[in-house]
């Protein structure tokens, strides 16, 4: 998806879809949401910031990062 993200200026994101808890849900960030990056300490999230969310918690806090629960691995199969 690199390739991609550069040939269309896109910001594009992969997961791995066994760790996901649907429903998925493109929101806006709440006060007391934290979010873990990939390869990252936690972070708190800006008041009112675009993110996806799973039952979980945070997967990608757009144009920022990506979580860290849900990064493909080489074990990722979906």
């Amino acid at each position: 998806y690199n390739v991609e993200c550069l040939r269309s200026f896109l910001a594009i994101g992969g997961h791995d879809l066994d760790k996901i808890q649907e429903p998925i849900e493109f929101t806006i960030s709440q006060r007391e949401d934290t979010f873990l990056p990939i390869l990252s300490t936690e972070k708190h999230v800006s008041e009112t910031d675009p993110v996806y969310r799973d039952q979980e918690g945070i997967m990608a806090w757009l144009d920022v990062r990506d979580g860290e629960r849900y990064k493909m691995e080489e074990t990722t199969r979906n």
